[in-house]
């Protein structure tokens, strides 16, 4: 196996993230503070003043639920507000003044907040194997304090060394928790307790290979104690345990805005983030990460089976998979990010290796041919571009994808234009052999794609949804779009036969695409000038075009050679 390597969902396979966590209403005002204070940056002093105020009391409120770490919260607030009030004992023209000072502080409360409001939810389970994390981070938020205080000119509060009672009691307090059998079968009937164990189980597995992991030996040896009675009540009661697949990618290392999302479809929403691991598997780069909805279990089993398929793949024409997160709302994968956008909107500025670029997605669409993988809704901007190389995504996700059809009409009729004929006869629920999406049906879409390339809109363009499913089952062929020469249109024309099975097999469509891309490529290159009608440069003895009238090479002018 290799090394780890797009509004929402529609009905009810998908929420928005800021609300799947919302067990009550606080929480979300809690989000509506955040936007407020986040959108006055950089803010104006009289700006940050009204809203921090607000920010304070509902860190205060947090912090009674951040359970063994209260203690640690507490004291945190309370050098916040002890900062707070020193700022409003400022003069006006003192706050102008000190305006980038209020501006650290505005985004350091403005995070504070942020980080308690995430962990202050979280499963017991979920918190023996994090401790350690929110602890660091924790002290990081009171580095951030002291340096303020330092910069405003006052003593700060309390040396940091004196943070380590405190840290210890709640280590404390989270051990005695743990260590009664009681709490650990009450939690296991709390919703979602999976993911904590999956996260503690997948600790245990990686202790050994991680050099840099935060867990002291105490925090291992808890999470491990944790982990071993919650395995032992589960046998117990006959419950199975769940999944630590070798994809697994925990919740909290990757870190993305999941309100800000670059794209989305029928089934998705896809933002930009990092993953916190190291280097050699995506840490300092960009990657896509797509949130679903999988509430019910024959999701979770779907999309369990799909990335496990994904992550064996591994081509330079083929997203790579880095992992995926399979327990907790929503679900999502880490995957590549193609810097260059899609089929789509690269081919509208630039159809320089228009054929180059298809030949290579054919490429990776037969590797996923050969290993059993039908895409199933390709379409041109499921082929993705990074610099000068065409990479396939979104490929495989059957269930997921028909269980957010289902829920829209529209989410069916906007692939009708890419869909081979045999896949719009769906005369049942069920599976059929006739209908099913198959390797040939992604040939027929293949060939739609290029006439979407050169259309520059899709296929059928705003014709309705009901006159293209006509003009399909009457047999009418598709136009010839403008730009095709001859044998270029007589491929598509094989690419999108009407019949499966006389519809030109991808492995001879990829011998006419390497011949158009070469001849593409033959096309873009210099021409030599034939030197019976060329003229020599008097300067450089440059061999010329008779239609220069200066030297390509020095400059010289080239009609005193000429008057000669």
């Amino acid at each position: 196996m290799g090394s780890r390597r797009d509004a929402g969902v529609v009905g009810h396979h998908y929420r928005p993230w800021s609300l799947l966590f919302a067990e009550d209403p606080q929480p979300v005002r809690q989000q509506s503070l955040i936007r407020k204070i986040s959108s006055s940056r950089p803010a104006r002093p009289t700006a940050t003043m009204d809203v921090i105020p607000g920010v304070l009391q509902e860190v205060g409120k947090l912090c009674l639920k951040m359970k063994e770490n209260e203690e640690l919260c507490r004291s945190l607030h309370a050098r916040m507000t002890l900062f707070w009030e020193h700022l409003t004992q400022l003069t006006t023209e003192e706050r102008m003044a000190k305006e980038s000072l209020l501006f650290k502080y505005h985004i350091l409360v403005t995070k504070i907040l942020e980080a308690l409001q995430k962990h202050s939810k979280k499963h017991l389970f979920i918190r023996v194997w994090s401790n350690s994390k929110v602890v660091a981070e924790i002290q990081k938020f009171f580095e951030g304090m002291d340096d303020l205080f330092k910069l405003m000119g006052i003593e700060h509060m309390e040396a940091m060394a004196e943070l380590r009672p405190m840290i210890e009691r709640g280590f404390q307090k989270l051990q005695e928790v743990v260590a009664d059998p009681k709490v650990i079968r009450i939690e296991l009937k709390a919703e979602n307790w999976q993911e904590g164990v999956v996260l503690m189980g997948f600790q245990l597995q990686h202790e050994s290979k991680s050099e840099t992991d935060s867990h002291s030996v105490e925090q291992l040896e808890l999470i491990r104690q944790t982990f071993h009675r919650a395995e032992s009540i589960l046998a117990e009661e006959n419950v199975p345990m769940p999944l630590i697949p070798e994809w697994f990618i925990p919740r909290d290392d990757v870190d993305f805005d999941n309100e800000d999302f670059f794209d989305s479809g029928a089934y998705a929403t896809a933002h930009l983030g990092t993953w916190g691991k190291d280097a050699a598997r995506g840490h300092g780069t960009k990657l896509v990460i797509k949130c679903l909805r999988a509430d019910e279990e024959q999701a979770k089993k779907e999309f369990n089976r799909e990335c496990k398929a994904w992550f064996g793949l591994n081509h330079p024409n083929v997203i790579t998979l880095y992992g995926a997160c399979h327990e907790g709302m929503p679900v999502f994968f880490v995957c590549e990010h193609a810097k260059s956008g899609n089929f789509v909107t690269f081919l509208e500025t630039d159809k320089t290796w228009l054929w180059r670029l298809f030949y290579q997605a054919a490429l990776g669409l037969r590797y996923l041919h050969e290993k059993k993988v039908v895409h199933g809704d390709l379409k041109g901007n499921n082929i993705l571009v990074d610099g000068t190389t065409a990479k396939i995504c979104d490929f495989g996700f059957a269930y997921i994808r028909s269980q957010s059809v289902g829920l829209s009409a529209k989410a069916q009729t906007d692939a009708i234009r890419w869909k081979a004929p045999e896949c719009l006869l769906l005369g049942s629920q069920e599976p059929d052999p006739e209908t099913n999406p198959r390797f040939a049906s992604d040939v027929f879409s293949f060939g739609m794609c290029i006439i979407e390339a050169f259309l520059g809109e899709p296929p059928y363009g705003l014709v309705d949804d009901l006159v293209i499913m006509e003009k399909v089952f009457k047999g009418e062929e598709y136009p010839r779009p403008d730009g095709l020469q001859d044998d270029e249109w007589e491929l598509v024309e094989r690419l999108c036969d009407r019949d499966w099975q006389t519809r030109i097999p991808l492995s001879d469509a990829l011998d006419q695409l390497k011949s158009f891309a070469d001849r593409e490529e033959a096309e873009k290159k210099p021409r030599a000038v034939d030197p019976v009608e060329a003229q020599v440069c008097s300067k450089c003895s440059a061999n010329m075009s008779i239609d220069f009238t200066f030297c390509g090479k020095c400059g010289t002018s080239l009609l005193v050679a000429k008057a000669v």
